[in-house]
């Protein structure tokens, strides 16, 4: 068996690359001849053993065993720091991203109508670019060709935007996750996120709600002057200083009336004479 291939255990007779070639043994072709390699990846006279280097398993040997974690396309072993030090990137960022949010979100409430564009479209190209990172990640493995491994090794790299939190803190260094186990995890990610947006949703309505309450008719005054002055931009949408029919039957629609534009028309015009 060539090296770089996997042979198939319920179809001996077949054969199938591996992604990350160096992870599965077998004889490797150098210089017009086949060069004879055991199962410890030392050059044999025998004929070449099937099977996978030290540190990989399972199918296509794309897993690391326990005690071993893949760092983009190599299987290392894990020091005894390593799951501490990786947790405690995971945390930092995930708390600089919160922080970064916060003062975003403060920031754009003071100065929405100057930022609101360049906040929407950088939501769009932060989003292109990872769609299109987790496309090219999957490219190796979906497509079947003999990709060069400098790409595959390249495109591993950027595994972090499939956002496989096991693979992000190396759980490999502690017991045996396969993939099943990861995917599961993966699969909940979308409902911790649904999770923790309807509790920021109760939080916010309560707190909003208690403050309400608490204040004096003169702050609910300027409060309700306030929110009207916020509802007239979020209304503006093209940022044009005019509401047009189009934007006034929009805003209706979200507050719970069904207008046509040119209803929205007539009682901008009854507005205006009024």
């Amino acid at each position: 068996m060539l090296h770089g291939n996997w042979r198939v255990p319920w179809q001996t007779n077949e054969f199938k690359r591996c992604p990350f070639i160096n992870d599965c043994l077998g004889a490797q072709p150098e210089n017009g001849r086949r060069r004879k390699f055991g199962m410890n990846g030392t050059e044999s006279n025998r004929s070449a053993s099937d099977g996978c280097v030290h540190g990989t398993q399972g199918v296509l040997c794309s897993q690391c065993i326990e005690g071993f974690t893949r760092d983009a396309a190599t299987c290392t072993e894990c020091a005894a720091e390593d799951m501490g030090l990786r947790v405690g990137i995971l945390i930092v960022v995930m708390i600089l991203v919160v922080v970064l949010f916060v003062a975003l979100k403060r920031k754009l409430k003071t100065a929405w109508r100057k930022y609101r564009s360049l906040y929407r479209d950088f939501l769009r190209i932060a989003s292109i670019f990872v769609t299109f990172s987790q496309i090219n990640t999957s490219i190796p493995s979906i497509i079947e060709v003999p990709w060069p491994q400098n790409f595959v090794g390249f495109v591993s790299n950027f595994n972090v935007v499939n956002i496989d939190v096991f693979a992000l803190i190396g759980v490999n260094c502690i017991g045996n996750f396969d993939f099943y186990m990861s995917f599961i995890a993966m699969c909940g990610l979308p409902t911790v996120i649904a999770v923790w947006t309807l509790f920021t949703l109760w939080y916010s309505t309560k707190r909003m709600n208690q403050k309400v309450k608490l204040m004096s008719p003169g702050d609910t005054d300027l409060m309700c002057e306030e929110s009207y002055h916020m509802l007239y931009h979020f209304t503006d949408d093209d940022g044009g200083g005019e509401v047009s029919p189009k934007e006034f039957s929009s805003l209706l629609l979200n507050l719970g009336w069904e207008v046509e534009t040119h209803e929205a028309e007539e009682l901008i015009l009854l507005l205006s004479n009024w």
